[in-house]
């Protein structure tokens, strides 16, 4: 009979499990949901973060299967035909997280592409995404062949040689780390740099911050990393392993955040009343959209898809973009790109 402990963990694992496994489905289902509110078609970026999501989903499904082969278990209790089986899901396992981590950033570096039309952001973002599909592909040979040969993973008892593991899993999550605050930063110079009231432009910001959960959740998974036990590894991969399912889901659901503006927009308009909308109310609008921002035609079906309003006449601009065009008060305006106050100016690519 299961131990308490043991009860615990399995319990453990199946919440937590569940949880993240929700959060990230929940979050691309918005992403896309919001597409659909924007009358907006998907685009590469929707594309890539479809395939992370699905390369996320892929370690808590292993976590899922290694219940039944004694995760959560000490080693003891687990029989050699069970251990075999639970180390196969932990290959599968950190073969899927190597994966998900690049890719999803990548898809975030196709959203700035769009976003933001400066050449020289938009250079960083060609070589960060050049260094991402890189560390894609070293991470995906270095955990293949992390043992010789590579059955001997899943088989120790085979005569075999593996390169120090434990060493590589640190340099690989401190190195994730690096990338992840530095894809978290990219923008913010050039959204600090808007023509924006401080408190409109603060909330701006503080959107694409929300990425440095994903940061957070990085750092705590490398440290881990360090409770893994290899002879008790069956017990002790438990918290590690949370953290990393965790840290691909959180990353997913931190990345698509910021495209959600069409949802809010939605229901902004409807559940606030006229009264809300009245000549009294200065405050901007600020909706981020990646398919289309008034300077990139790529994924959109249409640049002007309407959306009935009750503000006042607004001036619109979309980041880095020249022209503005007036909109009547009691006719619509984009529901794409960033929508801002009369008379602010966005110049953007003047930063």
């Amino acid at each position: 009979m299961d131990s308490k402990a043991v009860l615990y963990n399995r319990h453990l694992i199946i919440a937590v499990t569940t949880l993240i496994e929700v959060l990230g489905i929940t979050a691309y289902v918005l992403r896309l949901l919001a597409r659909r509110f924007s009358n907006t078609a998907l685009w590469w970026d929707d594309y890539v973060m479809g395939i992370g999501l699905v390369t996320a989903s892929i370690p808590g499904v292993c976590y899922y299967v290694a219940l039944k082969y004694g995760l959560g278990k000490h080693a003891e209790q687990v029989s050699g035909k069970d251990m075999e089986k639970f180390l196969i899901c932990n290959f599968v396992f950190q073969l899927s997280w190597a994966a998900t981590l690049p890719i999803v950033k990548i898809s975030v570096l196709i959203f700035y592409n769009r976003l933001f039309p400066q050449k020289g952001f938009r250079a960083v973002t060609y070589g960060m995404g050049i260094f991402l599909a890189t560390m894609l592909l070293y991470g995906l040979i270095c955990f293949v062949l992390q043992c010789q040969p590579v059955h001997a993973f899943w088989q120790p008892q085979v005569q075999h040689h593996c390169f120090n593991q434990m060493a590589y899993y640190i340099a690989h999550g401190c190195l994730n780390l690096v990338t992840d605050v530095f894809v978290v930063l990219m923008p913010i110079p050039i959204l600090w740099s808007l023509q924006l009231p401080t408190a409109r432009k603060t909330g701006l910001v503080a959107v694409f911050l929300l990425a440095g959960l994903a940061c957070a959740v990085s750092l705590r998974r490398v440290i881990s990393l360090k409770e893994i036990n290899e002879a008790d590894i069956t017990w002790s991969h438990v918290g590690p392993g949370l953290w990393s399912a965790a840290e691909a889901e959180v990353l997913v659901v931190s990345a698509n955040i910021p495209l959600m503006g069409p949802i809010v927009q939605r229901l902004r308009a409807k559940y606030r009343t006229l009264s809300d909308y009245s000549g009294k109310d200065e405050e901007s609008n600020i909706i981020l959209d990646s398919s289309e921002t008034g300077f990139s035609g790529k994924g959109a079906r249409s640049r002007s898809t309407p959306v009935v309003t009750k503000n006042a006449a607004f001036d619109t601009y979309a980041i880095g973009r020249a022209n503005n065009s007036k909109i009547a008060a009691d006719t619509v305006f984009p529901d794409n790109g960033i929508l801002v106050e009369r008379n602010l100016e966005q110049n953007v690519n003047k930063a």
